[in-house]
């Protein structure tokens, strides 16, 4: 395999190297072979995996079936030989025999097929299309253009992977089966066997095992007489200067029950605002393929829309975090919550806001002031206050704590709600909204509720759940606080690079674009400080129905935000801004990152709350159904996006670049569908872990009837 790996490797840099011509122009400068080559490559490493996982498979398929030769059965004087003393005691006691089960495997589905499905059906549209005597534009010279298909690729080349290590686990499961069965078969063969012929000669081989020496041959068995103590009078307790005596571990706090209720319920109503904002972003996307759906004004797309942006973020999005957060900050700090009502009324507040939110937006009723803040200033007050209850709970908290330092986890966490209550106010201020004003506005607001609100809290969440999660300590604690440091320094400058060539300063553009360059910071610290601290603890993610969870949201952080630092660059802001693409952006990371990170901190805190796991296949059903989703949903657009900018560079028809989009909005719809259909799934889930199950434990019952039964006696006598 790695011999493969080289070679197309070096084939890729030949053809590089071959491509530079006079003018230092190279082979990408021509579009159409510079995609040929790119996708010439990737099916190449479809088709080297697909080649893997068929040999691979034939093996697990042939080592299924096999049989195991009822002839081929060891002689009894080789298994004489082959037993240990233990094992031929237990043999002669003859009091049960083994019977070993084979454990069933689910087999991971195959994104192979999929993946050449979606490619054959890209491939079928304009993208290598020209108009007769235009002059060939060269996307691939653009540095950001090409950064962001390799960000694309990563995680396709990542899932190919995982699919790789699955499938050598699933061989190693079958080959492990194949000698329990020949076990299983052995076991019936020995209690088949007449005992006058093994007694004797197991008896003989258990006496010659036995067999030990005193180790006493040499001293012999008498006392040792110590008459100057130098046996008897040792100091146990050597104080070694040089080494630092380590603090004693502090008791960790069991979770206090009415704090569980209140995590349970911030959860419960966020899983209802998923499946809800998420079931009318479905029917929005059908309606790019279907527009003549309804003829509902309510259902209007205009409406809808926000009413689906809106739910997921602040009904899903932000109770998921303040639930795990209300976990997450006492814990680190060994501390009980400083007030649960505090808490509750947060809770209420938010819905509240949702509901109203939801209800005045398809009425109809909105702020119509940008995006993201569609609810109008009474109802997002109501948030607001929920957010500044939430903020002083928090820390009060921090305040009481018994340890010495704050853990960073709650440095992420207490500053995301100082941020969140801060653009709120800055967002729905009239001082300052008007005319440009307003645009800059729009822009700190927008980027701050992603960046320092959602990804800011998360990332706290994450520096407490992975290392939980894996047992061990964060890699590095200060590039944690790099990553923080210079996420609040690089982030607050970047909302205007959305609206890069308008009639903002151009000096103040700059300064966005040169923030959102300086955010490679910040990704790439966290990056390495997540990905560093699983090193050694890869072999987990196989048991593990969390990790894969946090591993696909490391991936997605990483390429995620890099490639919003590439659409700040001027040239692909004129190609790709108002396009689909930036609505693809926003599903990777914001459903990519904060969902992924989101549903691994439920799957890793509800069964330590309730005691009830989650089954392990419908929680893989919702890994896999999310995750091809989102591919199918962003890939495509981002495809589609870039051919509509260029079309609109072009100065071609507006309804051209509408025709164009119509199999990429059906792929939207596609992908839409399957995380729509994955989040029914998780909410399946949260009732199994969360749903009151009345289970007899049958030694503890058992034990109970007996001192029942004892104290009736006496009782009677």
């Amino acid at each position: 395999m790695r011999k493969w790996l080289f070679f197309f490797s070096c084939l890729f840099i030949s053809f590089s190297v071959l491509a530079q011509t006079k003018g230092s122009t190279s082979i990408f400068a021509r579009p159409e072979l510079g995609e040929i080559i790119i996708m010439f490559l990737l099916l190449v490493i479809v088709l080297v995996a697909a080649i893997f996982l068929f040999f691979r498979t034939n093996e697990m398929i042939t080592l299924s079936r096999k049989k195991i030769d009822n002839k081929n059965t060891r002689k009894v004087e080789d298994f004489i030989k082959s037993l240990n003393s233990i094992q031929i005691d237990n043999f002669l006691k003859y009091k049960q025999s083994t019977k070993i089960k084979s454990p069933g495997n689910n087999s991971s589905p195959s994104l192979i097929i999929l993946y050449m499905t979606m490619g054959a059906t890209l491939l079928n549209t304009t993208l290598f299309a020209q108009t007769p005597g235009q002059k060939p534009i060269s996307l691939f010279s653009e540095g950001g253009i090409v950064i962001t298909l390799i960000l694309i690729l990563l995680p396709i080349l990542a899932t190919i992977a995982l699919m790789l290590v699955k499938v050598a686990s699933l061989i190693k499961k079958y080959r492990r089966n194949q000698n329990l069965a020949e076990v299983t078969q052995l076991s019936e063969y020995l209690k088949a066997l007449p005992e006058e012929q093994i007694t004797d000669a197991l008896r003989k081989r258990k006496v010659v095992l036995d067999y030990k020496l005193e180790h006493n041959e040499l001293s012999g068995s008498l006392p040792p007489n110590d008459d100057r103590g130098i046996i008897t009078n040792v100091n146990e307790h050597a104080n070694i200067r040089f080494i630092a005596e380590k603090r004693k571990a502090l008791k960790r706090p069991d979770v206090d029950p009415q704090l569980s209720k209140l995590i349970i319920w911030y959860l419960i109503t966020a899983t209802f605002w998923l499946v809800f904002g998420t079931s009318i972003g479905e029917y929005a996307g059908i309606k790019f393929v279907a527009p003549d759906v309804d003829q509902l004004s309510w259902l209007s797309f205009g409406r809808i829309r926000p009413v689906h942006t809106n739910a997921v973020f602040w009904g899903w999005s932000s109770l998921a975090m303040l639930g795990l957060g209300y976990y997450v900050v006492p814990r680190v700090g060994n501390v009980q919550i400083y007030n649960l009502k505090w808490g509750w009324y947060a809770l209420f507040l938010i819905n509240t806001a949702v509901v109203l939110g939801t209800i005045s937006l398809m009425a109809g009723i909105n702020n119509g002031g940008g995006e993201y803040r569609e609810y109008i200033w009474p109802i997002q007050l109501l948030f607001g206050i929920g957010l500044a209850i939430t903020l002083a709970n928090f820390l009060k908290t921090v305040a009481k704590r018994k340890t010495k330092e704050i853990y960073v986890s709650n440095w992420y966490i207490v500053a995301a709600v100082i941020f969140a209550i801060t653009i709120t106010i800055v967002a729905y201020l009239p001082f300052w909204q008007n005319g440009l004003g307003e645009t800059i506005t729009q822009g700190y607001y927008m980027h701050q509720g992603v960046g320092m609100w959602f990804m800011l809290f998360t990332l706290g969440l994450v520096y407490y759940f992975l290392p939980q999660q894996l047992n061990k300590p964060i890699y590095s604690y200060s590039l944690g606080i790099l990553a923080f440091w210079s996420q609040i320094f690089f982030y607050t400058l970047i909302g205007t690079h959305h609206f890069v060539f308008s009639a903002i300063p151009w000096s103040l553009q700059t300064v966005a674009i040169i923030g959102s360059v300086g955010m490679v910071i910040p990704v790439v610290s966290g990056t390495t400080n997540f990905l560093m601290t699983f090193k050694g603890s890869w072999h987990k993610l196989s048991g593990s129905y969390t990790l894969p969870f946090f591993l696909i949201g490391i991936i997605f952080y990483f390429t995620g935000s890099l490639q919003g630092t590439v659409e700040a660059f001027r040239y692909t802001n004129l190609v790709w801004h108002f396009t689909d693409f930036t609505v693809a952006h926003s599903h990777i990371t914001m459903y990519g990152i904060i969902a992924f990170f989101l549903w691994a901190g439920i799957y890793a805190i509800i069964p330590r709350i309730t005691r009830q796991e989650p089954p392990q296949v419908t929680v893989g059903i919702h890994f896999w159904m999310a995750f091809i989703g989102l591919m199918f949903y962003s890939i495509p657009l981002m495809i589609g996006a870039t051919l509509k900018g260029m079309v609109w560079m072009d100065a071609k028809p507006f309804i051209d670049s509408v025709s164009l989009m119509a199999p990429y909005w059906l792929w939207r719809a596609i992908g839409g569908t399957l995380m729509w259909a994955s989040h029914l799934v998780f909410a399946y889930n949260m009732y199994k872990m969360i749903r009151p199950r009345n289970t007899i434990n049958i030694n503890e019952e058992a034990i109970g009837k007996l001192l029942s039964d004892k104290a009736e006696l006496v009782d009677v006598q």
